[in-house]
């Protein structure tokens, strides 16, 4: 989590030059890192708890919206791109969110506790953070630079929120054990 907390950190420096190629191209690359990060943090809770049918069922749905919306974002974009990595690191982001959503929808799904739910909000609140910024940079939407850094800031209240809070973290670790014994 501290590695992805310092990408995000990184990430927010290099956002100062996003209007050079190398700053878009690493802003997505450090984006993508990050979100990836969380991923791997969340997958010892994944292999532990098992897998449910109508888990993976609503996870499939959810996946599927998240390509059809990532295709559709890239047709906006594509033409006002610059860099020649730009368009692989727009789907390595796409990618990379689209796996931390579902698993933040299974974690939430399974434990449904404080710390998982703030998990879930800060991953859809860098998602509205990362389609607005898109939406603002490609297509000339300034105001949206507004919603990009008001999501991007509520979702490190809910990344801060959700490391910070270890008594829930301990919780977890027991529901799991309890979860872990009835699979």
């Amino acid at each position: 989590m501290t590695i992805a907390l310092i990408f995000l950190v990184l990430r927010d420096f290099v956002h100062l030059f996003f209007e050079e190629s190398w700053g878009t191209e690493l802003y997505l690359l450090l984006s993508a890192s990050s979100y990836t990060l969380f991923c791997i943090e969340r997958l010892p809770f994944v292999r532990l708890s098992g897998f449910k049918k109508s888990s993976l069922l609503v996870a499939a749905l959810i996946s599927s919206g998240n390509i059809f919306i990532l295709f559709v974002l890239s047709g906006f974009v594509e033409n006002q791109m610059h860099g020649i990595l730009e368009l692989p690191l727009f789907y390595c982001l796409g990618a990379a969110l689209i796996v931390l959503v579902s698993a933040a929808f299974y974690y939430n799904f399974i434990l449904n506790s404080n710390r998982s739910l703030h998990f879930a909000m800060m991953v859809f609140g860098f998602i509205f953070a990362d389609v607005s910024a898109c939406l603002a940079y490609y297509n000339q939407y300034d105001e949206l630079w507004y919603s990009d850094r008001f999501f991007y800031a509520l979702s490190l209240g809910f990344l801060l929120c959700f490391v910070i809070d270890t008594e829930g973290e301990r919780r977890e670790q027991e529901d799991l054990e309890m979860l872990k014994d009835s699979f």
